[in-house]
């Protein structure tokens, strides 16, 4: 029996409505006016993973972090972010990691854990603790949110109907790692970090997603389709349960196109179970008869590990979708500081990765009470 839960796939991109609206008198009507007396300050940094990065497409590891000369050069680089004096400092990990990440930095900040003595080169450990504990701060907040990433998936119709889009996609990736890997081994982390922070650098970074990806798509808006190959053809499937804000029609219309059975009851054929909330009689019943269960989402997994194409997103605008889901992890990331943000917050410190940058400093520009900084301001003194 197999019950795996992972979170529900979202479908879409809410559009984000910022700037001046207009009347049927055509007249401008202005935004509300912000409730602070005065913006929050921002101070964003984008940094390469120090430690490389085992979900990224293309990443380099900073191999000699742990030295005493790379030590010595983020103790500098932390000195000069922290003479910004936040009073929250922002890092890439998940809110639930949130609390035993401060148990180490708690350990960290009393002298009794050295992150290079346990030979962790993050950029976590190695840098964001450094600027909170020369900021005095108490904490530090972790405001990373989960996305999907639909490369794979991306690539492999650009292969069959845009190779060239996803050879500039490989090539763009193969020269950042060589651009970056070369100047970090020239120069010292402060003039790397001034480097990878300018604006032709991020931009860079994020025309992957504007100029590349969101080319790729077969734009024929067929229906959604597993190949007919599939492992699962012939396999009989029983749907149980709510499956609310999950596209069901979609997945039977996708499952049906592969050959596989969707039945509206167990019987021996059965091969899966594919339970949501609700269907616990007919779960009790599928353990009775030793059927594994899968839960909607891991079901859908286990047909993309098997198929060509991720069921749920239809091949037609696959790149569209892509960038639409990698704004939407951005936006998760910044609704996750909002709600940090407290009425006397003044200054703010966020490091992400230098990819995450160019969206992030977009909400952060757009929304009224905010005040972006340039962090050349620091890192240049």
């Amino acid at each position: 029996m197999l019950i795996v839960r992972f979170p529900l796939l979202p479908l879409g991109l809410a559009a984000l409505l910022v700037g001046t609206a207009h009347g049927a008198a055509g007249q401008t009507v202005s935004p509300e006016e912000p409730q602070r007396e005065s913006p929050v300050r921002v101070v964003l940094l984008g940094v390469s993973h120090f430690a490389g990065s085992p979900s990224d497409d293309f990443t380099f590891a900073i191999e000699d972090i742990l030295e005493p000369h790379r030590q010595v050069q983020l103790t500098e680089v932390a000195r000069r972010l922290s003479s910004f004096d936040p009073e929250r400092v922002f890092l890439e990990c998940l809110p639930t990691s949130e609390d035993a990440l401060n148990d180490r930095y708690e350990r960290y900040r009393s002298g009794a854990w050295d992150p290079t003595e346990a030979q962790i080169g993050n950029e976590i450990h190695q840098l964001g603790f450094r600027v909170a504990a020369q900021s005095s701060r108490r904490r530090v907040e972790c405001v990373d949110a989960e996305g999907l990433w639909l490369g794979d998936q991306a690539r492999q119709v650009g292969a069959r109907h845009q190779p060239e889009v996803v050879e500039d996609l490989a090539r763009a990736g193969r020269t950042a790692v060589e651009r970056g890997t070369t100047v970090v081994s020239e120069h010292s982390l402060v003039d790397y970090l001034s480097w990878l922070n300018r604006q032709e650098e991020l931009y860079r970074n994020h025309a992957q997603y504007l100029e590349r990806y969101v080319r790729i798509g077969t734009f024929e808006g067929g229906e959604l389709r597993i190949r007919m190959e599939s492992e699962l053809e012939g396999r009989e499937v029983v749907l149980s349960g709510d499956f609310e804000g999950f596209p069901v029609e979609r997945v039977r219309t996708a499952l049906a196109s592969a050959g596989v059975v969707v039945a509206d009851s167990l019987s021996s054929r059965t091969d899966y179970l594919v339970s949501g909330p609700g269907g616990e009689r007919m779960e009790e019943a599928a353990r009775q008869a030793e059927i594994p269960i899968m839960e909607m989402e891991d079901f859908v997994g286990y047909a993309v590990a098997r198929s060509e194409l991720w069921v749920g997103f239809p091949d037609d605008h696959i790149g569209a979708d892509l960038v639409g889901e990698w704004y939407k992890r951005n936006l998760r990331i910044f609704a996750n500081i909002l709600r940090r943000i407290e009425p006397d917050t003044q200054r703010i410190f966020v490091m992400f990765g230098a990819g995450h940058l160019w969206t992030l400093r977009q909400f952060f520009e757009d929304h009224p009470e905010f005040e972006v900084l340039s962090v050349d301001r620091l890192l240049g003194g």
